[in-house]
């Protein structure tokens, strides 16, 4: 420790980078933390080295983890000029990096240059930079990063982009993804089953169960475990991957058509895990046990949550009706809605709920007008637009 803090009163970072790589390579988890903070603290004159030390990395690991990045990101927004600069670079894993960082320190100075990298000839910095522009936040990025979708033929940079639609969670995305489990493959499927939940649009629900009565491993799901066909099939397959993500989606959106469903599968995948006994001992079927696990606490957890969020559904009703009731407290309701959309904040869910009863509230009171009055005192604040596609519907708002 004492050496470390030697260093942070001397121009000795790159240093600190080589000591930092060393505790990473013996898992030396105190002493990591300490010189990472000393980085951060260092502030600007980190920035640089770091960047070097990305570009001097002698393995080529394009989307590989680099700790670098990490620490970038921690460094925040006085790191961002430089890693615009950066997604310019020759290297193709300092391109990536510099694009995951800037999606995660989410300043806007960082939109435009993102919007090129997005044109980049490499599938990885296609991709982390669609994942950026979805971090972000800007729904400008919505319109090409669809265009990009139907175009896009290398793997990594349409499972990417399909994950940068979902964490701009715009509605308007619903269509284009839920057309991706008509024509995509098992990966694809997943991918837009995680957006979908990330949105939160009940037209998905539909469709998501479909994917659970139609694959395969829900068919299998409490077999007689000593089949070897129906293990083989299933581990080489691994649809419990899709179905895993499917169950998620369903308790993130938070429909209540999705309870009988994955209620099923909870009882399926425990029973199978119940039967397991002495067959435990074969590769293959530890392996298939393991998923089976995995798959019934993922649906385990969807399924409460699903149950939660419909309890709590009259409940919010009820304190909009006791509390909501003046222009005022209706704009604070509608600001925060807002702004959780534009931080990516889970609790524009529970917020949603109160801003469908102040549109149906100002929709008995005038109408679309009163609608719109209330609508427009939010002077086009971010997340404003989110918002107009969430009241479609009330009344004659069609978003």
């Amino acid at each position: 420790m004492n050496s470390i803090k030697s260093l942070m009163k001397a121009p000795y970072i790159k240093g600190l980078i080589m000591a930092l790589k060393c505790l990473d390579k013996v898992h030396n988890v105190r002493g990591y933390r300490a010189v990472k903070h000393a980085l951060v603290n260092m502030g600007e004159p980190s920035v640089k080295p770091l960047i070097n030390s990305i570009r001097n990395r002698k393995a080529k690991r394009v989307g590989s983890y680099f700790y670098e990045t990490a620490i970038l990101i921690d460094i925040g927004t006085i790191a961002v000029e430089p890693l615009i600069e950066a997604l310019k670079d020759a290297n193709d894993d300092l391109r990536c990096q510099a694009a995951e960082a800037l999606g995660e320190i989410r300043d806007p100075r960082a939109f435009k240059p993102l919007m090129e990298a997005f044109k980049d000839r490499n599938e990885y910095v296609r991709g982390d930079a669609a994942i950026a522009l979805g971090n972000l936040g800007n729904n400008k990025a919505l319109e090409p990063l669809i265009i990009k979708l139907n175009k896009e033929r290398e793997s990594i940079a349409l499972w990417k982009i399909i994950t940068g639609l979902g964490l701009l969670r715009d509605v308007r995305t619903c269509d284009t993804l839920l057309q991706l489990f008509k024509d995509g493959d098992r990966y694809v499927k997943q991918y837009a089953a995680e957006a979908l939940g990330r949105i939160g649009d009940k037209r998905a629900v539909d469709t998501l169960i479909s994917v659970i009565s139609n694959t395969a491993i829900v068919e299998l799901i409490g077999v007689d475990i000593v089949d070897n066909y129906a293990l083989s099939h299933l581990s080489k397959d691994k649809h419990y991957e899709l179905l895993g993500s499917v169950i998620s989606a369903l308790g993130e959106i938070g429909d209540p058509r999705a309870i009988t469903h994955l209620e099923r599968i909870v009882k399926r995948a425990g029973d199978c895990l119940n039967s397991a006994g002495y067959h435990r001992t074969l590769e293959v079927r530890i392996e298939l046990l393991n998923d089976y696990s995995k798959l019934l606490n993922i649906a385990k957890e969807a399924l409460e949550k699903l149950k939660s969020k419909n309890r709590g559904k009259q409940q919010n009703n009820i304190k909009v009706e006791i509390k909501i009731t003046t222009d005022y407290e209706m704009l604070q309701v509608l600001k925060k809605l807002c702004d959780a959309y534009t931080q990516n904040d889970p609790a524009y869910k529970e917020l949603e709920l109160i801003a469908t009863e102040i549109g149906k509230k100002l929709d008995e009171r005038g109408g679309i007008k009163e609608m719109r009055r209330i609508f427009e005192q939010l002077g086009g604040m971010r997340g404003a637009r989110t918002l107009e596609m969430h009241w479609a519907g009330i009344g004659d708002w069609r978003g």
